[in-house]
């Protein structure tokens, strides 16, 4: 069991005594701190003192009397009457745009240039393709002739000669083939230029 203690009861009385500070009173203590406020206010008082800074030069302007016209601001968007798309219709680097967004343009204008380096050679291609294909059917024109000539004179064969009238044939498709291929590269090339 623990023993309890009664409270202990202390005295007023006019000194405030603190432990370790005998004879310390209230007075003395009101004392001290008035001391302390009159030195600190008289440190103060010489740096609040000081002179005020020179007047800051500022703009003036003088007023008129003018007429204002009634205006009313309202929140808006803008928006195109006509707008295009615009679609290459073969794929390539694009090389000049001759156009600033928002500019107005004419029908038929030119947009956009699309590099022509590669169509360009596509159309070169498809024109040797061609020669190449109306120098074999020059050949089988002649083997042709040929064959038919031997066959009239019994000296060929008919199978002889319908193998050459096929191969002449054929070399006709080829050009025709040729034709359309050359056709179908200029076309490509004129689409690097869209209006």
């Amino acid at each position: 069991m623990i023993p309890i203690r009664p409270p202990t009861v202390v005295s007023a009385s006019s000194s405030f005594a603190a432990p370790g500070f005998p004879g310390f009173s209230r007075a003395r203590l009101l004392s001290a701190v008035g001391a302390f406020l009159v030195l600190c206010a008289s440190i103060a008082s010489p740096s609040a003192q000081q002179q005020a800074p020179d007047a800051v030069p500022v703009g003036t302007v003088k007023t008129e009397h003018k007429p204002i016209a009634k205006t009313k601001n309202f929140v808006g968007r803008v928006e195109a009457i006509n707008k295009v798309e615009v679609h290459a219709r073969v794929t390539g680097y694009l090389e000049d745009v001759l156009f600033k967004e928002g500019d107005f343009v004419k029908e038929g204008q030119h947009l956009y240039t699309i590099e022509k380096d590669q169509f360009q050679a596509a159309v070169g291609q498809a024109a040797g393709e061609l020669a190449d294909d109306k120098a074999k059917k020059l050949l089988t024109a002649v083997e042709f002739q040929r064959a038919d000539t031997l066959t009239k004179t019994q000296a060929g064969t008919i199978e002889a000669r319908d193998k050459a009238l096929t191969a002449d044939r054929h070399a006709d498709a080829e050009i025709v083939f040729a034709l359309a291929k050359l056709d179908t590269a200029n076309i490509n090339l004129g689409y690097t230029d869209i209006v």
